[in-house]
């Protein structure tokens, strides 16, 4: 089957992960607050613990609340400004 694996959770992607039935890059649709979206496992695991160190640094909302993380695959020009270590053009929330 051409499709990419479907996952419903966080950990169900990380336990793919850990089982190898799934690579970090290979390419999946996760569902993400309530859409289904074509991204990477590694995507969906560097999300996550992105969503779990802001709500614990800032205490406010919680996983899933989306603070501007990105998803999707292949988005270069992303993938270039944080190899370029350009974060502050991405859309990032920023205390006030």
């Amino acid at each position: 089957d051409p499709r990419p694996k479907r996952f419903a959770s966080e950990e169900d992607v990380q336990f793919a992960v850990e089982a190898k039935q799934v690579g970090l890059q290979e390419p999946i649709e996760y569902r993400w607050d309530g859409e289904l979206v074509l991204t990477t496992a590694g995507r969906v695991i560097f999300n996550s613990e992105v969503e779990r160190a802001l709500h614990e640094a800032t205490g406010e909302g919680g996983i899933g609340t989306g603070h501007g993380v990105l998803d999707g695959v292949g988005e270069k020009k992303e993938e270039e400004k944080i190899e370029g270590g350009q974060l502050s053009d991405l859309a990032l929330p920023r205390e006030a």
